[in-house]
């Protein structure tokens, strides 16, 4: 049963499996329509068809391509200009890579809980239309916890 009484579809690319399935349950679970992407080609794709895209959640370190998610996310705001962009990376952020975040952007280091996911697509007023209250705000997305 949703949680949100309005939220964002969000476009979620993510090569490793693991994180990909654990995030979309994340969003899902919190009303988010989600849509998957492993692969930058696949991710264009659905930001170039008639999908609802609100938020671009992308992994920085997208292997298929040059520039992976910071290539992804500069095309994606062409694309689509009103289009949030949340980061996430499990390898520290250089000061270069920041410089290369689409103005406005969200990052997230892995591995991050529900409650971080859920809170950052919340910091923007556009965004902010849901009620998160009472949700599993301490599952973690880390493989091998145990709570």
């Amino acid at each position: 049963m949703p949680i949100c009484r309005s939220a964002p579809s969000v476009l979620l690319v993510e090569d490793e499996l693991l994180v990909l399935m654990l995030t979309e349950s994340i969003l899902m679970e919190a009303g988010c329509e989600t849509q998957t992407a492993s692969h930058v080609s696949e991710a264009l794709a659905l930001l170039r068809s008639n999908a609802e895209i609100d938020v671009l959640f992308t992994d920085i370190g997208l292997g298929d391509a040059a520039g992976g998610g910071l290539t992804l996310a500069r095309k994606a705001v062409r694309l689509r200009p009103p289009i949030h962009v949340v980061y996430a990376s499990a390898r520290p952020v250089t000061e270069h890579m920041r410089s290369m975040f689409v103005e406005g952007s969200r990052f997230l280091p892995k591995p991050y809980r529900t409650a971080e996911v859920l809170a950052t697509l919340e910091q923007w007023e556009d965004v902010k239309r849901h009620d998160y209250s009472g949700h599993e705000a301490k599952r973690d997305l880390r493989p091998n916890h145990r709570p």
